[in-house]
């Protein structure tokens, strides 16, 4: 019998039962149609939902939904809720869970009625998992605000405890204008009575903003989990219900899980870079893992190894060398500069390019050409020689032209000796990025053209 229309009212299914400790009623409208189901009839349903009094209402059908109609079941401002979903999906909801874990420690997780926990979001925003509203993508979710995001944070972890949590936030909350404070909640005025749940409201001052923020906090004996509840004003209380369905049915696990496995998938990623400044990084991210696994001895030795890779990266040394130029020390000091830092990656033309830059900035050109030349060239890979003479050729360029195809030809030469395209590497290459050096190139091509059709010159190169 309806409420409010004091007439019986056609029901496809009710449901009717007992659910901590609350008389719970639900219905479900099946619609057997050949298209789409459209804005009207969720409208209809809806109004059917509210004259009933229940408090969840299903639709489901053999097609799907237009768009309008999924945004208009899951923006209803209604007392109760409202899913739909097609009929051959139901199985996929039929005791769906999700599983999270971070090193030693997880959890399973229920999701709330008509919301979906993402799986293939694992690592987004620094967060193991996030839920939403069927219907929508988890792009559509998060350009909404109404999503629920999670993570798991260890209690030994550099040590980890809230109130560090907290300050690591507000610090990053202190640069935002518009954060005013944290507000903890009374549980008791809520449907939990789990001592391990702690939930806080993130306010703001955004005018005519609709949206609220809360941050649930579950503790166990080794572990928290740390979860984000977003989500419009219009259904904070229903929204923040669902965020205690997910908190108070947390099951904790421990898993047994080597740091092995991800430590020497970062060190594959290590042997195939040259670049120490990458090393550098990938060795400290290594270090991140073994204190996520609790190794804290690991620990130091891979911040030790990252240490070692940053003491040699070509940054540190670029900037050594621009000081010694910049200071003007003495051309022994210089050359020893320029020659740790070209040893960074000598067979990286790249290396080459970014010291010559540095030496035309203080107009030392000369200088840079005279240590190139008095590089021994024995025990160097043909690669290497052809860099430089490569360096050397494009500097000559500026005042000696038939000097600087001289090096470019020997340059050629070592190149395809140690396999490669000798024009490609010389006139094309794609590991220079400075405009002025590339300008250089094409004016060499142009040269060595001109002088490769004069017989004179050709004789004079001793061809």
């Amino acid at each position: 019998m309806g409420i409010l229309s004091k007439r019986s009212r056609q029901i496809d299914v009710y449901i009717e039962g007992l659910y901590e400790g609350k008389i719970q009623k639900v219905v479900i409208d099946a619609k057997n149609y050949n298209k789409k189901i459209d804005v009207k009839h969720v409208e209809a349903f809806i109004a059917m939902v509210s004259d009933i009094g229940v408090d969840k209402g299903i639709i489901v059908t053999s097609i799907g939904f237009s768009k309008s109609a999924i945004n208009r079941a899951h923006n209803d401002h209604g007392n109760f809720e409202l899913d739909i979903l097609r009929s051959n999906d139901a199985s996929k909801y039929h005791g769906f869970m999700a599983v999270i874990h971070k090193a030693k420690y997880g959890a399973m997780l229920i999701p709330p009625f008509a919301w979906i926990f993402d799986s293939a979001r694992v690592g987004t925003m620094d967060f193991l998992s996030f839920a939403y509203p069927k219907g929508l993508t988890f792009e559509e979710s998060i350009e909404k605000k109404e999503y629920f995001a999670i993570d798991i944070m260890s209690k030994k972890t550099y040590p980890f405890t809230i109130e560090k949590y907290f300050e690591s936030i507000d610090a990053k909350s202190a640069e935002n204008k518009f954060f005013i404070s944290r507000d903890k909640l009374n549980l008791r005025d809520l449907t939990t009575h789990n001592k391990n749940i702690t939930i806080y409201e993130n306010k703001f001052d955004y005018k005519n903003s609709n949206f609220f923020e809360f941050i649930g906090i579950v503790e166990f004996d080794n572990f928290y989990v740390i979860s984000y509840l977003l989500g419009n004003k219009y259904f904070q209380k229903r929204n923040l219900e669902k965020l205690i369905f997910i908190l108070e049915r947390l099951m904790p696990m421990n898993v047994q899980q080597s740091p092995q496995r991800p430590l020497k998938k970062i060190e594959d990623e290590i042997k195939q870079t040259i670049d120490t400044v990458v090393k550098s990084r990938l060795s400290f991210l290594q270090a991140s893992v073994c204190i996520e696994f609790e190794e804290f001895e690991l620990t130091q030795t891979y911040i030790n190894k990252s240490l070692e890779y940053f003491k040699t990266n070509a940054d540190t040394l670029h900037l050594i060398l621009g000081l010694a130029l910049e200071l003007k020390e003495n051309d022994i000091s210089i050359k020893s500069k320029l020659l740790e830092f070209l040893n960074v990656d000598i067979e990286n033309i790249i290396v080459f390019a970014q010291s010559q830059n540095l030496f035309g900035i203080f107009e030392r050109i000369d200088l840079y050409v005279s240590i190139l030349e008095s590089i021994p060239q024995e025990f160097l890979s043909n690669k290497t020689k052809g860099n430089i003479h490569f360096a050397i050729g494009i500097n000559q360029n500026m005042d000696n032209v038939l000097m600087g195809l001289e090096n470019f030809n020997l340059a050629k030469q070592y190149f395809e000796l140690s396999g490669y395209d000798g024009d490609e590497m010389i006139f094309i290459n794609n590991w220079l990025e400075d405009k002025t050096i590339k300008k250089q190139i094409k004016d060499a091509i142009r040269k060595s053209k001109i002088q490769n059709n004069n017989k004179r010159q050709t004789k004079y190169l001793g061809k």
